[in-house]
């Protein structure tokens, strides 16, 4: 059975500044998938819309807040109504994916086979 070793030269063969074209172009290569999963990283999380831990208030936050009285109770009705529509949103956003999802299971609220139960 033939094999290519003939046909490629070992690096020790290649010169000095062959060597040094190859490492360095190499080296390019890895840094510029490093970036690039970088970048990857960073659109994601745009996309996706998560925030870092501790960013937003809870609704117990808000509630804890107007118990010490940093709160007035009009600011407490506002921010607690703007929380609960922001978790209906997301609510509604993520049924819509779950509705967009090709793999759903499509006979979910179909009734089992005889003699089994959910």
């Amino acid at each position: 059975m033939p094999t290519l070793a003939p046909f490629i030269p070992s690096i020790a063969a290649l010169s000095a500044q062959t060597q040094r074209q190859i490492f360095f172009y190499l080296g390019m290569i890895v840094i510029a998938a490093i970036v690039l999963v970088a970048v990857a990283l960073v659109v994601r999380r745009l996309m996706l819309g998560r925030h870092e831990p501790g960013e937003s208030f809870t609704l117990s936050d808000v509630r804890r807040l107007h118990q010490e009285g940093q709160l007035s109770d009009e600011e407490f009705e506002a921010a607690r109504k703007r929380l609960i529509a922001q978790q209906r949103a997301a609510m509604n956003m993520a049924g819509d994916k779950k509705n967009l999802d090709p793999h759903a299971d499509k006979d979910a609220d179909a009734d089992p086979p005889a003699g089994m139960s959910r």
